[in-house]
Order: C-alpha cells, then sequence, then structure tokens
C-alpha cells in the first residue's frame, strides 16, 4: 500500500520489542540516529545529537532515583500541539491508551544561545544541557518496558497555524496509534528553530489529568546513557563594564557550584559522562565546548 505523503509510520527500532521508529528517522548500527532527507530541512548525512536542556535539580532526581520521565502533555505550553491530545482514547480497539513524552532538542547548536536564554529566564536553579546516547537510552527503556509501555521515536512536522486547523474536526476519531502520534506532531512553524524530537510512551492504562508523569525505573546512568552535560557559557574575558563584570562573576560561581553537584553524581558512581561548558562566547577558540 502506498504510504500518504507527509504522514510517518512508525517501525520497530532493530531488535527492541518495545521501541518503534518514524520511518522519517534512519538509524543506522553503529553510527546512531541520523537524518532521512527530508526530515526537517537536513540531509541524511548530517549527524542527530539529541540534548534536553533542564533543571540541574531535576537531572540529580532522575539520576539518584535511577528513573527517567516522561511528562504529562498537558505540560505542553502551546495550545496548537493539545487540539488532539486525549488524556485517554480509544484507538483500534484499544480503550484507555495514553500518551506521555519527553522532548528534545536535535542538532541544535546553531540555535544555542536561544536555548540557554529560553531555558534559564527567570530560574533561580541552574540549567544544564544534558547530551543522550540515543541507542543505549532507547535500548535501557526497551529493558524495562514490562509489557506495559511501548515507546516511539519521531520528529516534530512544522506546519502553518492554518493548516493543522485544517486537521482538525468535531469528534475526532483515530484510526490508529500512527495516525494518533501524526497528529500529536504537529506544531507551528514558529517554533521551528528548536528542531525538536520527542520520544512518546504508550501505555493502556486510565491515566488522570493530574497524573503529570510516567515514570521507568531501574534506569542506570552510569552506562553510557548520558554522554555529556554542558554548562551555561559564561564570558572568560573582562567588559570594563562593571553591571557586565558582576555578571560574569556570578556566572562563574553558579557553573563552579553546578560542576560540584554533577561531580558528586559521578563520585557516587551514579553517572559516567563528560563535563563541559558552552564556548558560546569565546572569541579566541573554535571548539563549541571546553571541558574543565
Amino acid at each position: 500500500m502506498e504510504k500518504k505523503p507527509g504522514k510517518q509510520n512508525f517501525l520497530r527500532y532493530n531488535n527492541l520489542n518495545h521501541v518503534f521508529k518514524s520511518d522519517k528517522l534512519k538509524i543506522v548500527k553503529g553510527t546512531g540516529v541520523k537524518y532521512e532527507k527530508g526530515f526537517n530541512g537536513n540531509n541524511e548525512d548530517n549527524n542527530l545529537v539529541i540534548s534536553k536542556y533542564t533543571k540541574l535539580n531535576h537531572l540529580e532526581k532522575s539520576v539518584r532515583n535511577s528513573s527517567f520521565y516522561f511528562n504529562n502533555a498537558l505540560e505542553w505550553l502551546d495550545p496548537f500541539e493539545l487540539l488532539f491530545y486525549r488524556p485517554n482514547v480509544t484507538i483500534d480497539g484499544q480503550e484507555n491508551v495514553s500518551i506521555f513524552a519527553s522532548c528534545f532538542a536535535c542538532n541544535d547548536i546553531d540555535n544555542e544561545e536561544g536555548f540557554w536564554q529560553i531555558w534559564s529566564k527567570g530560574e533561580k536553579e541552574p540549567i544544564v544541557r544534558v547530551t543522550y546516547n540515543v541507542n543505549k537510552l532507547l535500548s535501557t527503556l526497551n529493558d524495562h518496558a514490562d509489557n506495559l509501555y511501548n515507546y516511539y521515536l519521531a520528529g516534530m512536522e512544522y506546519k502553518s497555524r492554518e493548516s493543522i486547523l485544517k486537521e482538525k474536526c468535531e469528534n475526532q476519531q483515530f484510526t490508529s496509534i500512527d495516525d494518533y502520534l501524526n497528529k500529536l506532531c504537529l506544531k507551528r512553524n514558529a517554533y521551528k528553530y528548536e528542531n525538536e524530537l520527542r520520544l512518546f510512551v504508550k501505555t493502556e492504562s486510565n491515566i488522570n489529568n493530574i497524573d503529570s508523569h510516567i515514570v521507568i525505573n531501574n534506569i542506570s546512568y552510569n552506562n553510557g546513557v548520558i554522554t555529556e552535560i554542558t554548562l551555561p557559557p559564561a564570558e572568560p574575558f573582562g567588559n570594563n563594564n562593571p553591571a557586565k563584570d558582576k555578571m560574569k562573576e556570578y556566572q562563574e560561581c553558579l557553573n563552579s557550584l553546578t560542576k560540584q553537584r554533577i561531580e558528586s553524581l559521578i563520585k557516587d558512581g551514579l553517572l559516567n559522562c563528560k563535563i563541559n561548558q558552552s564556548a558560546l562566547y569565546c572569541i579566541n577558540i573554535k571548539k563549541r565546548t571546553y571541558t574543565f
């Protein structure tokens, strides 16, 4: 049967029984995840880097509790992303199907400054960028699915507001999980800079609106699931401006304390990864990050 244009189908990921990937993503054994042609405007030679900007205390909670968290879609901020969402939905005879998601930025380096500013705005808790080994993450989640969960990996489909509204109809029914996830992957062009990839988890239990997370337990983070943690950029040069110098001093102090908290996780044997700092504002080096 010929595939409908613009739709993504979900295929089993290698030998992982509980993990499915969009057929718009090309996953090559030994080289990780790569872009398929047409996925967010990139060609298939570009490596896919998956990272998450998150509060440091959220990272610490996940690592110390050996847990991976999927958020309720009701936490998404854009109302257009919730046009098709149902807390519990019947799909092809399956009742009480619930979807939660973990969101990542892909190849975010060109938009790095914007991400740091957006995530850090108004936050007192330090923000870090966590980079994942996709294959190890999916394999680990698959090992702990316990026949209760299926995972689906997909890139967002960016469209105009008008195009998204045209796909909405009254008393909408979904013919398959692929159909439902395709709707949940629709996002307005205004957010295209995010180049977002989502990892969905599907469960067939009755979920209430107040349930904010699905938690997968017994996840080990000391085996390379997390490859590196990057601290926010700090200007390494003076500005001869008292206000900017004070801000620089504060950021450097905050990053030092953040580094100590991450090193504590490594020292306790809970995490095994590199710690970098963004070199976004460094004018005398070519690297994107530098290692302490």
